[in-house]
């Protein structure tokens, strides 16, 4: 598994167009190994988005590290 983070710009849409509304992290979640088992593949798709998921209602309730 590899895993990358990076400094992305945030954009919201307003009638004008998009415009920038702050900066985040980008977490891109590679993971490989999966070459002909669709069914594994499926599985660990599924856990990756409970797990995102979970993250999420993390952030939300403000409980997030400044490290």
């Amino acid at each position: 598994m590899r895993w990358e983070l990076a400094p992305q710009t945030v954009n919201s849409l307003h009638p004008s167009g998009p415009k920038k509304s702050g900066t985040g992290t980008l977490v891109r979640v590679r993971q490989e190994g999966f070459a002909g088992n669709v069914a594994n593949a499926t599985g660990h798709g599924e856990g990756w988005k409970r797990v995102l998921g979970w993250l999420e209602a993390f952030i939300k309730r403000g409980e997030i590290s400044a490290r």
